[in-house]
């Protein structure tokens, strides 16, 4: 079964990885294979470990969007986690928001929302305001400023639509964060654009937001 393909995948990068030199498998090919199996292997504890342990202090080498796909990765394995795992990947985890956090103004408009929901799951309720607010309050302050810039002419949203608004939205909701120039912003930016919303649950995310 593919399932048992992935299990197997894992396990060649797993021992690779523990090989003294790595040539050829770069933190970005690394990436790819480990995106294409961890979906279908998320209970192979011990090379999911292992590969994450060994791209987490490389993600400065990857691109904004590969490093947006890590955070997705890190959540995806964070679910199938045993605690002992979860804390062994904290300290990693928190030099990864920081990555995020120094470069978010090279992370494309639409996958902010992917790497802040992503961030969300891994991050307790108690940390919520220590550890996830900073890099929620830098993403809504660029994103009011590149709003207000499209409000004025002198820019374009690439492809941030409603629905990426609706996502960043409901994160604030989730962890009770308010920004008044971010909701401010969007709301300048709603009017204008009369952009229509694709799914009938962000409707609900403006209107929770907005309350």
């Amino acid at each position: 079964s593919m399932s048992k393909v992935a299990e197997r995948l894992l396990r060649v990068l797993q021992r690779r990885l523990a090989r003294s030199s790595h040539r050829g498998l770069s933190p970005a090919l690394l990436l790819e294979c480990f995106g294409a199996a961890l979906p279908l292997a998320q209970h192979s504890r011990e090379p999911i470990q292992r590969i994450l342990q060994h791209l987490l202090p490389r993600a400065t080498d990857l691109r904004p969007g590969q490093l947006v796909a890590l955070v997705e990765l890190c959540a995806l394995a964070w679910e199938g986690a045993t605690e002992e795992d979860q804390k062994a990947l904290q300290n990693s985890l928190s030099e990864l928001r920081s990555v995020v956090y120094r470069r978010l103004r090279d992370i494309p408009l639409r996958a902010i929302p992917r790497a802040l929901a992503a961030f969300l799951q891994m991050v307790s309720k108690d940390a919520i305001q220590s550890d996830f607010w900073p890099i929620l309050r830098r993403s809504t302050g660029r994103l009011a400023y590149k709003l207000r810039e499209v409000v004025e002419g002198t820019s374009t949203a690439d492809d941030f639509d409603t629905d990426a608004l609706g996502e960043v939205f409901y994160v604030c909701a989730a962890t009770s964060y308010s920004d008044d120039a971010f909701l401010e912003a969007s709301e300048a930016w709603l009017l204008k654009s009369e952009a229509d919303l694709k799914k009938p649950l962000t409707l609900v995310h403006l209107l929770h937001s907005a309350a």
